[in-house]
């Protein structure tokens, strides 16, 4: 009963770090994509104006 609680702790580990792994893939592209960057410099400079 122990080992198969512990195998199954382990494929969840596994599984969280798979996740973590993508959520920051996913995090990356969206700062190194340029279109992404465009945006944000816009949208910071239409606050910049208003000020």
């Amino acid at each position: 009963m122990a080992e198969t609680r512990r195998k199954y702790k382990l494929r969840v580990n596994h599984y969280e770090k798979a996740l973590y792994t993508i959520e920051n893939s996913v995090d990356e592209f969206h700062l190194n994509h340029k279109g992404a960057i465009r945006f944000t410099e816009n949208l910071a400079n239409a606050f910049d104006e208003k000020d």
